[in-house]
């Protein structure tokens, strides 16, 4: 809990995840062995690696943005191949930019142990969603940046909106060359094709962090997932289905991106 002389970061309504430190007892044939873990400190290890700057605050992380960070557990199995599959949230939170506070979910696997699991996941989250909360932080982003403009209506305030585009996980199992593509993606494009399914949070002018996954298998079955704070979104799933069907057919890809919306009061660059 943070002190009375800091702000007090919450944690989401809808965030399943439970705790931050506990054991785990795992058995295996006849083999029994308990992994002691700790969230917290392995998500800071991820942030360090990155040259992230946080501190600690018992189960949460203060960056040097602002933002309020807490890990938590959802699951932790070990499947019959003898891999361990681990999920958890972290939970952000910012007291100007997010008081309302967002989460989102890390799904891992190793064959090694939980904490390996743990620790790939927190590492994917640190090179590509930690870097999207950070830039919306920043008044110079490293990531690409919209600036959209929505004028005043039915009496309410004009909003200038500035959408972070964070970093792409993006996976194709035959790449096309760019060059035989009339438009190769960017990381524009998961966002500005499903664009019409968030005018309605563009508008409300609350900070939305916009989780975009899309992926068509090698038989052509198409699969979405959208979230918005870390709820689902089925506007979005559906109309990330839909831009799956405009794909070149690659057999197995997937697009991944966290992308995020804030009020802004910059100039457009």
């Amino acid at each position: 809990m943070a002190s009375s002389a800091t702000p007090t970061p919450r944690v989401s309504p809808g965030n399943p995840g439970d705790i931050s430190t506990f054991a785990i007892n795992f058995e295996k044939g006849e083999e029994s062995w308990d992994e002691q873990i700790d969230l917290t400190e392995l998500l800071l290890a991820a942030l360090q690696e990155r040259d992230i700057p946080a501190t600690r605050d018992e189960a949460w992380l203060r960056t040097g943005d602002g933002f309020w960070l807490l890990p938590q557990l959802v699951s932790a199995q070990l499947s019959e191949d003898g891999n361990m599959r681990t999920s958890t949230t972290i939970q952000a939170w910012h007291p100007e930019l997010a008081p309302e506070g967002v989460f989102e979910y890390q799904h891992s696997i190793s064959n090694e142990d939980a904490v390996s699991a743990f620790r790939r996941g927190f590492s994917q989250w640190a090179a590509t969603d930690a870097v999207a909360l950070r830039d919306s932080a920043s008044d110079e982003p490293d990531c690409p940046c919209m600036i959209m403009e929505f004028p005043a209506d039915d009496g309410g305030a004009s909003l200038r909106r500035r959408v972070v585009l964070g970093p792409v996980a993006h996976y194709a199992e035959s790449p096309a060359p760019a060059q035989d593509e009339e438009h190769p993606f960017c990381p524009c494009c998961l966002f500005t094709n499903s664009l019409d399914a968030f005018h309605g949070i563009l508008r409300d002018g609350g900070y939305a962090a916009i989780r975009l996954y899309a992926a068509r298998d090698a038989n052509g079955e198409i699969s979405a997932d959208c979230r918005v704070n870390g709820e689902d979104y089925p506007a979005g799933q559906q109309a990330l289905a839909e831009y799956v069907g405009t794909w070149p057919q690659r057999g197995f890809e997937f697009r991944k991106q966290l992308v995020i919306a804030h009020l802004y009061d910059g100039e457009p660059d």
